[in-house]
Parts: C-alpha cells; structure tokens; sequence
C-alpha cells in the first residue's frame, strides 16, 4: 500500500498524528506498565478509610462503618454543650446505644470514667459493645430488677473485661431517677462530676421494635410500653384495665392534653368492660379517628399519655434533675435534651428552683447548665 506524499511538505503532512502515536506509547509507557507490576507484585496492606470515617467509625464503635441502630440527637450540640469543660467523670443518666458518650470520649481524652445508666438491657449491651470498642473497661453494676440493688458495692468480680483500658464505664440497668444510688455503688462521691448528661426523650431503638407497643406503626404489637422489661410496674395495657375512668381522664388530659380526655375515658371504660384492651390496635380502635395529611395521627397524643403515666416519667425526671445538681462538682456542667413542652416545664422550673435556692446563681455550686430541645 502506497501512502501518499504531499508534494509541498513531503511527509509532514503526518506530522500530528505521528506526533499523537508517540505521546500516547510514552503515556502507556509511564502509567500503565507501572501499574501492572504493582498489581502484580504489590504486597497486602491493609486500607485505613479516610480521618472523617475512621473518626465516625471510632465514634459508632462499628468498623465496617454501617450505620449505627440509633441515631443520637443534637450529637453535636451536646458536644458543644461540654466544651472548655476538663471531663474525667461523666454521668451519662439515658445511655442508650452510648452514642453520646462515645461522641463525648473522642473530644475529651482525659476522660477516665463513665457511669451509664438506662432501663433497657437491650440498649446498655450495644452502649457497652460500643464503648468497649473505644478502649473502656466495662464494670455492671447492679440496678432496680437487678440481684443485688443499685446499693451492692462492685467488685474485681463484676467487671466484664479485665485488660488494658483507657477508663472505665460503670453500666447499671435502671431508672435515672436512682442515680444517687448508682454513683455511691460505683464509688463516685457527691458533688465531684464533672458532666451530667441526661436525654429526656424516647429512644428511636424502642419506638422501632414492635413488641415494645410504643408506636401506632405496629398493630398487633403488645400494648407494653414499659421503657424497661424489669421495672415491676404494670404494663399499658394493664394500667389501661385497673385504672379508674377519673384517673384515665386525668392521665388523658394532664400528660396528653387531649380536649376531649373525659370522653376518651370514657369509650376505655366502655370497651374494657366488653373486651380486654391488650394491644396496640385494640387502643387504637379505642381512640378512634384518622389521620390526615400534614398533621400527626390522633392517636399520638394518648400514646403519648399513656407512655407517660406508665413510666412515670415527670416525676422520675423532676427526682434526676435535683439529684444531678447535688452530683455535680462546682463548675460541673449539666446538659438536659426535653422532647415535649411537659418535659421541658420540668426542666426550666427545676433550673429555676435551683437559681433561687442558690441565691440567683447556679454557676458557682450546681455547675453550669444547658438544655435543648430534641
């Protein structure tokens, strides 16, 4: 094959593609043989994933960086919460999943202690799984539905992993309402805390299981809603059966401001008396209505009620919030996350209490406070 020639510039005229063929061989030559000797003799190193996962993943306690099973709530707030603050002891009063105090232990190193507390068993082993995997030496320490009581002393022979530690997280299944009891079974005298964190909210772990009986979402789901298993107080749908209309009626309209809380009592009394109300559906054929778009389902409020009057939970928070006052160090700190305005009530007139008692300042001897809403 003849390749033509121009008569004017000979074989120039093949200059460019010529030109093309040699930077694209020097191109191969440079990045693509190199590559395939280092696949081919490369050595197995393992691959750290970059600073911001690796940080999450310490943060989470899950190496294979999948999500955690519960999300914590304003997680940067709280830290924000505790900044300049010097944390060596840390009350975590709603350990939960143990995001928070796992949030709190990456930003403050010198933390050497942490007591957790919750009512659910299944939250404190994925809290101490996780806070484990940050270097912290677990110790359980006997709660309310515990052998022992929340007074038993711990020894050598409850800690749950005897090897190097960067600190130690004392675990006690109960109420934070008895947390005075856990800090004196822990060691941990009054008045030398350093942070008191405490999240008044539901966890989004419970309302998800459906043989909790928190949420509507789940029908057939037992009508339970204890926050922990080994309480000893009645269940919902107990309380539903053995409660008089007028306390019903007070429960309905107190915690659950319902306007028409006379009636719901009511309709209980009236189908309690025909058929048992055991389940999450049978309360919500109680309740009644249905939901429409953009607003919250009717039932949200009684839920709300009765959860409230099952636990509990404003008198449990009012007895915590003192006792965490008396358990701070001066200029400890104090974080509350509210949920509802019930629960912030509690918390704006316990803080206001507490100026007053001392003098119109808590900055000196309860410490400095903060509280969010979640």
């Amino acid at each position: 094959m003849r390749v033509p020639v121009n008569r004017e510039n000979g074989w120039l005229g093949l200059g460019p593609a010529v030109f093309f063929l040699v930077l694209l061989h020097i191109a191969a030559l440079l990045f693509w043989v190199p590559s395939i000797l280092r696949r081919a003799f490369r050595v197995a190193r393992p691959r750290l994933p970059p600073p911001r996962v690796l940080r999450s993943a310490l943060i989470h306690g899950d190496p294979a960086h999948t999500p955690p099973p519960h999300a914590s709530v304003l997680l940067e707030e709280t830290v924000r919460a505790f900044e300049g603050l010097r944390v060596r002891t840390l009350l975590d009063c709603t350990l939960g999943a143990g995001g928070h105090s796992a949030a709190l232990a990456a930003a403050h190193p010198e933390l050497e202690r942490i007591v957790g507390i919750d009512l659910d068993p299944t939250a404190l082993e994925l809290a101490g799984a996780r806070l484990q995997g940050l270097g912290f030496r677990l110790v359980r320490v006997p709660g309310l539905g515990e052998a022992g009581g929340a007074e038993e002393r711990v020894g050598e022979d409850a800690s749950l992993d005897a090897g190097p530690s960067c600190g130690t997280c004392h675990l006690s299944e109960g109420p934070y309402s008895e947390l005075s009891s856990v800090l004196r079974a822990c060691g941990v005298s009054s008045g030398s805390v350093d942070a008191v964190l405490l999240d008044a909210g539901m966890s989004s772990m419970q309302v998800d299981s459906p043989s909790r009986g928190f949420s509507f979402r789940h029908p057939t789901a037992p009508l339970d809603m204890r926050m922990g298993p080994r309480t000893g107080s009645l269940n919902a749908a107990q309380f539903l059966a053995r409660s008089s209309q007028a306390r019903l009626e007070e429960v309905f309209r107190l915690y659950g401001q319902i306007p028409h809380a006379r009636a719901l009592a009511e309709r209980v009394a009236w189908t309690r008396a025909t058929a048992p109300i055991e389940t999450v559906g049978d309360f919500l054929r109680v309740v009644g209505g249905r939901r429409e778009r953009g607003r919250s389902h009717p039932a949200t409020r009684a839920f709300q009620a009765l959860r409230i009057a099952v636990n509990d939970e404003l008198r449990r928070l009012e007895e915590a919030l003192w006792a965490a006052l008396r358990a701070l160090r001066p200029g400890g700190r104090l974080a509350i996350i509210s949920f509802h305005s019930l629960e912030d009530g509690v918390v704006k007139r316990a803080f206001r209490a507490a100026a007053g008692a001392l003098g119109g300042g808590m900055g000196r001897s309860a410490g400095r406070c903060a509280a969010g809403n979640g």
